[in-house]
């Protein structure tokens, strides 16, 4: 291979330079005549091409072989060509899928366990892989991601894009293309079952509820992001710690699920939320303060009683606390305004009057929002310390005004705070208003709390830190572990890999990190250390990140789920957790490897569990015996016929059942709905084509 390598090295027709962009006619002469080099080599007259010679740094005639960086694997025609890991290959455009495509090879064969399949781009990269060209690239909205488009667009000329935008494919059209795709899968893709059954797997489902305080951090961001866009709002100067807390969540968030999963996942404990309201409700009171007392001295200052201002001051606010607050302010300012001499003309100090309004506009709306949040913390307070016979929040504060209701008989309003029968509920659904007078807060079903799930819960001397219920839990359980145990611990996304190091750290557990980082040198050196049991006990691993795959992780035999993962779709949700587990479960584990799915009462984790679980056959329960293991997530099997899952209460213990199971147990399963009844996205909304997958990782 090196005489190979030196001949053709010294080849003169090897020696030349390639122009960057290809020329034809007199352009063409022109530039070759530009960009003739010193020394050029002397070539072959007859065939006509670009001139030029490698130059390179040092002695060409003392570099071998080994100054390659690669081996030049294009020099030669394979007898068979094998390619693993694929899916790790998301860019047409890459050099490594471009390198790959060239090879020359008799037989070539694409190994992956959980290939890309969200639409017939993907099926084209690995038909292009194995020498089999399906159709050109189409750039259609709705049948091809928005990610993919734009790595399309940059490889296409300038008439290509036009040509993209004149063209109208039919629905027809594409479908041809899809089937034309699954019959390129029949003839060319094969499946195996990888024998694992020897290898004790058992799966388990841990229950967690939210603290009190997390639960009403958790229940007003939902409010709060079920009634704004995904895209970060404009912050202003006084921003309340509701809406601020609701900006930081929706960071690096494309859905409202993931916010609200990193809400039911992380608590700082040592934060007591009323003193944060109480503080809040002072600061934005006394900055409306200062701007009404302004407001009133540009307003004599330009006699202005009947203008914007003084229409602005007969408006009031939509809550009628807010507006007993704001009208005692005006009175206040407006016994404290001076007139002050007048050194700029009247037109000017009218325009900053305007200005002053819609200042004043925005702290109204923060007051309102600040006084609404501190009485639902109050409320929540009084319920903690309340007992299920006396409630010490009084009547009814909506138009029966009753005040000897029984518990399950009164609805929280966590929008407003308010506290209301279900009777005085009843009369304003149809209308979406708070039934308090003065309150035209919105309201819903997913906007009303049952006072039950609060009274009695008040947290006593919480004594040592408090990360949220689930990080605790996970904690507490690998520290229950045998010390020579190693344990995966996966979360959705690098802010949850923060928390997680945070918590473990608290509790001296010893971890790595494996993140969406493209580092891979400081990938390979956590692998490397968590390999080496002695360095550490935890390798923390976000869901998306592609270092992971393929790897042999034996050495660990617990996976922890710290929640359900948050897929675009339901291929997606398998593909990653079947790679997930399959580090841990294969060939050459020895241990009986335990997988934990965790997941919080009443919040979003349940409604993504259960919509996403639909290959049970058995339940998955809290505490399983040896008769009642169930592989959860295992394999990825066709969806035809498939129904989502429920979790309930069997017996006192929760378990996740699929619903033909829960149909038959129904005498003995606590009627309750322990889901958060949030409205999820379009990708939970129907199955996909069913689909078969291997399981051969």
């Amino acid at each position: 291979m090196q005489d190979r390598l030196d001949s053709e090295m010294n080849d003169p027709a090897f020696q030349v330079t390639v122009p960057l962009k290809r020329r034809r006619g007199k352009d063409y002469a022109s530039a070759k005549q530009s960009k003739k080099l010193k020394d050029q080599p002397d070539v072959n007259a007859e065939v006509e091409r670009p001139e030029g010679r490698i130059t390179s740094q040092g002695n060409d005639s003392e570099r071998g072989f080994e100054w390659l960086k690669t081996p030049l694997f294009h020099l030669f025609r394979w007898n068979r060509l094998v390619i693993d890991e694929v899916a790790l290959i998301t860019n047409k455009s890459s050099r490594t899928f471009s390198s790959l495509a060239g090879l020359e090879a008799e037989k070539k064969w694409v190994l992956c366990g959980t290939p890309s399949l969200d639409d017939f781009h993907d099926i084209k990269m690995i038909a292009r892989l194995i020498g089999v060209e399906l159709a050109v690239d189409v750039l259609s909205p709705g049948f091809i991601s928005n990610y993919k488009i734009k790595s399309l667009r940059d490889e296409m000329s300038n008439a290509e894009k036009f040509q993209s935008f004149q063209e109208s494919r039919t629905l027809h059209w594409h479908l041809q293309r899809h089937h034309y795709a699954q019959n390129f899968l029949d003839i060319f893709v094969r499946s195996n079952d990888a024998a694992l059954a020897h290898i004790d797997e058992r799966s388990h489902l841990r229950v967690t509820k939210l603290g009190p305080s997390h639960r009403a951090v958790y229940q007003e961001l939902t409010v709060g992001l079920d009634s704004v866009n995904v895209n970060l709002r404009e912050k202003s100067k006084h921003l309340p710690d509701r809406e601020d807390r609701i900006n930081k969540s929706l960071v690096d968030c494309q859905t409202i699920e993931e916010a609200l999963v990193r809400s039911a996942e992380v608590f700082d404990g040592t934060r007591d939320l009323y003193v944060i309201r109480t503080a809040q409700f002072k600061a934005v009171k006394d900055t409306l303060r200062e701007r009404l007392l302004e407001a009133e001295q540009l307003g004599l200052e330009c006699n202005d009683p009947g203008g914007k201002y003084g229409a602005w001051k007969k408006v009031g606010a939509e809550d009628s606390e807010a507006t007993t607050i704001l009208q005692r302010l005006i009175r206040e300012a407006r016994g404290a305004a001076t007139k002050p001499k007048s050194k700029t003309g009247a037109k000017k100090v009218a325009k900053e009057l305007h200005e002053e309004v819609s200042n004043l506009r925005q702290l109204t709306r923060e007051l309102t929002t600040t006084i609404r949040s501190l009485r639902y913390v109050e409320r929540i307070r009084t319920l903690q310390t309340s007992t299920h016979a006396v409630i010490k929040t009084g009547r009814c504060e909506g138009p029966c005004a009753r005040s000897d209701l029984d518990p399950a008989q009164l609805r929280l309003l966590s929008l407003c705070g308010h506290l209301s029968c279900t009777a005085c509920l009843g009369q304003t659904y149809s209308d979406y208003a708070c039934p308090v007078d003065g309150c035209i807060a919105g309201v819903a079903i997913v906007h009303t709390r049952s006072p039950e799930d609060f009274v009695g819960t008040a947290e006593d001397g919480v004594k040592e830190r408090t990360f949220g219920s689930k990080l605790d839990a996970i904690a507490k359980l690998i520290v229950s572990c045998p010390p020579q145990d190693q344990v995966l611990l996966f979360v959705q996304d690098n802010m949850l890999i923060e928390e997680a190091q945070n918590c473990l750290g608290h509790h001296g557990i010893t971890y790595g990190t494996l993140s969406t980082d493209k580092n891979e040198e400081k990938a390979r050196t956590a692998i490397e250390k968590f390999q080496d049991t002695d360095s550490f006990q935890v390798l923390i691993v976000s869901l998306d990140s592609d270092h992971v795959t393929g790897l042999n992780l034996t050495n660990a035999n617990h996976v922890i789920f710290l929640a359900p993962y948050h897929a675009k779709s339901q291929y997606e949700y398998s593909s990653k957790m079947l790679q997930a587990i399959r580090r841990a479960h294969r060939f050459g584990q020895e241990k009986i490897v335990h997988v934990y799915h965790f997941v919080t009462l009443n919040t979003v984790d349940v409604d993504i569990l259960q919509a996403r679980e639909i290959q049970l056959t058995t339940p998955l329960w809290q505490s399983p015996s040896a008769s009642e293991n169930t592989l959860s997530a295992t394999r990825i099997v066709t969806t035809e016929g498939k129904a989502k899952s429920r979790l309930v209460n069997h017996k006192g213990r929760f378990a996740l059942a699929p619903k033909k199971w829960v149909k038959q147990h129904k005498e003995e399963i606590l009627d309750k709905d322990y889901s958060a009844h949030v409205q999820l996205s379009v990708a939970y909304e129907a199955y996909e084509d069913g689909y078969v997958l291997e399981d051969d990782l």
